[in-house]
């Protein structure tokens, strides 16, 4: 198809050839809408335009084009114009997103220069301690500082419709102070645990989200909630032509084989094995403003997952333990100790802990309840004669036993474990434990934590408060009716009727009675008394 421009004359042949009609018999033929149009702007006289200005042209190619029904189903102007915008803003993003990675890798090399430069300078001053050196060093570090200067000067000469904008509006001197204390971050380990974890704040992160990540449209709905210590980020993209329209982003991953979030739950361990407390933790993290898991959540993990997650690796600690001691020749040497809740004869529990000194490592230990024994001194010896009955089942093979000066230790090991040596002495523990239970938790399976939950439960002795002891309504009215149907006997004193009648008399005899001065009347009902002279006075 030949396009032919608007303000040209029309063809001078067909004007010649074509007849004129006379004004009355000129009949008015249907013609397209097109051709119609087309004859207007024929008929129109050719605007006047300045010189060196073709805008109205270009319109009016543009306007016949899109008006034209013979050219629906291909490329026009306009289109070609959109697919080229659209072209040139993505060009623009991978532009930003490249300068972007470059300044980093630049920040990078910056710090691993200064590093060097400073591993340089402490290595010669060990070595040499001469002023040659120093000179040297300053040399290096002029250069260095060259290199970072024309670096500078390269990103300052690039395009500035496409630099990055600096949010902070902190200069160069103050990163290069940061940089000092800062350290690279790097990913050596799959491991959830130590990965490196920051504190990010929301405005902060909401600036990733200034556009779709699927088609870069600006200004996508974003909608953020927390779950914890976990940010939950869902964009919501403008463009109908998006392929991704709807995207969720979470700020944590989860923990392999399960759907919970590993920062919640890696600080309810954290919180567990360092000994804190969650409320000081919780309240801890809300006045700085982050995010914390709920006291419900610390416990139902503490008691579903971390518990039977401890209990399952000391088992297979323990075992390991035992197996190496019963294989050493000559028997072992344990040191044994109990430590109480409180101080004082009101303790609740007791934790009595066996100590191998030949491996250097705790080999058992014993949790007794205050009602269990019976009282709080009772405690001890309890749960010491548990752990030694538990060893000597195993076939640990005990040569010296070494403990505090609790008598009732020391008689039970004269009495029935004299074989065994006994002094007295004290004794100190370490404890590394940490990586082994998270360890333990990701290879154990569901089954063996809820098996191992229940045996916890089923190991714990009954509560003492009587709040709990609940009873069933059936059992009480069974109880009160028959109170209600006791009978009450008559039951003789033990000590017969004359020795008691004879008490009665000396106790009476021993009795002094006291007389009032005055009338000399017995003080017991003295008030009485009208004719004495004291009541008469009152």
């Amino acid at each position: 198809m030949v396009m032919r421009n608007v303000h040209e004359a029309p063809d001078q042949s067909l004007q010649a050839n074509a007849k004129p009609t006379p004004p009355a018999k000129r009949k008015l033929l249907p013609t397209p809408p097109n051709e119609g149009r087309k004859k207007q702007r024929q008929e129109l006289p050719e605007p006047e335009t300045p010189e060196g200005s073709q805008t109205s042209d270009i319109d009016n190619v543009i306007a016949m084009a899109d008006s034209d029904t013979s050219l629906i189903g291909m490329s026009t102007p306009r289109n070609d114009l959109e697919k080229l915008a659209e072209k040139n803003r993505r060009l623009k993003n991978q532009v930003i997103s490249l300068q972007a990675s470059v300044k980093e890798k630049n920040n990078k090399l910056r710090q691993m220069k200064r590093k060097v430069i400073n591993e340089v300078t402490k290595l010669r001053q060990h070595v040499h301690h001469q002023p040659n050196d120093q000179e040297s060093m300053e040399d290096v570090s002029e250069e260095s500082e060259n290199e970072t200067v024309e670096e500078n000067d390269h990103e300052d000469t690039t395009d500035p419709h496409y630099e990055m904008e600096d949010d902070g509006g902190h200069g160069d001197s103050e990163l290069d102070e940061s940089d000092d204390e800062s350290e690279l971050l790097t990913m050596e380990k799959d491991n959830l645990r130590t990965e490196p974890k920051h504190i990010v704040f929301l405005s902060q992160l909401l600036l990733l989200f200034s556009f779709c990540h699927s088609c870069k449209t600006d200004n996508p709905l974003i909608e953020t909630r927390e779950v914890g210590t976990k940010a939950v980020v869902t964009t919501i993209c403008s463009n109908p032509k998006c392929p991704k329209k709807i995207t969720t982003w979470h700020s944590q991953p989860m923990m392999p084989g399960t759907k919970i979030s590993a920062g919640n739950f890696l600080l309810c361990m954290a919180v567990l094995l360092a000994g804190s407390s969650i409320s000081k933790a919780r309240q801890v993290f809300l006045h700085m403003g982050l995010g914390c898991v709920s006291l419900n959540t610390y416990f139902r993990y503490q008691r579903t997952m971390l518990f039977p997650t401890i209990y399952l690796h000391w088992r297979k600690y323990q075992n390991m333990l035992i197996e190496t001691a019963r294989n050493i020749k000559g028997g072992v040497v344990l040191a044994g100790d109990g430590r109480h809740d409180s101080m004082g004869h009101s303790a609740k529990f007791c934790a009595y802990t066996m100590f191998c000194c030949t491996l250097g490592k705790i080999i058992h230990f014993d949790l007794v309840q205050r009602n269990q024994a019976g009282s709080s001194p009772a405690m001890e010896f309890m749960s010491f004669k548990s752990c030694m009955d538990y060893l000597i089942k195993k076939g640990l093979a005990i040569t010296t036993f070494i403990s505090d000066r609790h008598t009732s230790v020391a008689k039970y090991m004269r009495s029935v474990l004299s074989k065994i040596t006994h002094y007295f002495d004290i004794w100190h523990l370490k404890k590394t434990y940490v990586q082994e239970i998270y360890l333990t938790y990701l290879m154990a399976g569901k089954k063996e934590l809820k098996d191992a939950a229940i045996k916890l439960k089923e190991m714990s002795p009954a509560p003492m408060d009587s709040v709990f002891n609940k009873q069933a309504k059936a059992e009480a009215l069974k109880k009160r009716a028959d109170r209600s149907e006791m009978v009450v006997k008559d039951v003789p004193p033990t000590t017969p009727v004359s020795e008691v009648l004879a008490q009665a008399s000396k106790t009476k005899k021993n009795t002094i009675v006291r007389y009032c001065k005055t009338c000399k009347n017995p003080m017991k009902g003295h008030k009485k008394v009208k004719e004495c002279p004291r009541n008469q006075k009152s």
